[in-house]
């Protein structure tokens, strides 16, 4: 298992990579309150007109009232496609009162994870 943590202003965000044979299991978590909030299945794809390319698919499940589902289905997406795996990702990250741009900034930061993800797991 391999875990990084990453600071959002004072809050730590973490995700934990768990090996499942040749798949990953990933969840993203943290601010005031860690919980889940949506999962994502992503499922590498090679086009059948073009055996040369590699593309994803993705299934989203989000409980009602979280909005960590553009995280969730993003790293999925870019993972399966990029590692040839599958991969499910949890997420759930809950900052009391943020503001819309913080919400960007914590999408930048998140892009920063994914970018570090594939230079070890690649």
């Amino acid at each position: 298992m391999m875990q990084l943590s990453k600071l959002f202003h004072q809050h730590k965000i973490s995700v934990k990579i768990q090996e499942i044979g040749n798949d990953l299991n990933i969840c993203i978590f943290g601010g005031d309150e860690p919980h889940i909030g949506a999962v994502a299945l992503g499922i590498p794809i090679t086009l059948p007109h073009d055996p040369l390319t590699q593309t994803s698919s993705v299934s989203l499940m989000t409980v009602p009232g979280h909005k960590e589902d553009e995280f969730a289905l993003r790293v999925a997406r870019q993972l399966a496609k990029q590692l040839n795996k599958v991969i499910v990702v949890s997420c759930g990250i809950h900052i009391q009162d943020i503001k819309k741009e913080e919400i960007f900034q914590l999408s930048e930061l998140l892009d920063d994870i994914i970018n570090e993800l594939l230079s070890v797991l690649a």
